[in-house]
């Protein structure tokens, strides 16, 4: 939590933002809503940022960001289970 709150203080709308896994130890209703909150914050300073999740349950908050784009990681199914392609594409 510090280091989100160093980040948030040091950021301005001219900073690129790179945040992997946020609250990745958090409870996930928690880190889920502490995520939403730091995302909803980068957007009102104005700044460009790139956010990896695993908190799915984030897309359903009601966040105030418009300008965002989804993406996800591809999957295929090889030999009935599913595997990651390592490519982006659009979509949650």
């Amino acid at each position: 939590m510090s280091e989100l709150r160093s980040m948030i203080l040091a950021t301005t709308k001219r900073s690129l933002v790179l945040l992997d896994e946020i609250c990745r130890g958090t409870e996930t209703t928690k880190g889920t809503c502490i995520a939403g909150s730091v995302i909803d914050t980068l957007y009102r300073i104005g700044c460009l940022g790139i956010v990896s999740t695993h908190l799915h349950g984030i897309f359903d908050l009601p966040l105030n960001t418009k300008n965002t784009v989804d993406k996800a990681m591809g999957t295929a199914c090889i030999d009935g289970q599913t595997k990651p392609t390592w490519k982006l594409i659009d979509g949650i």
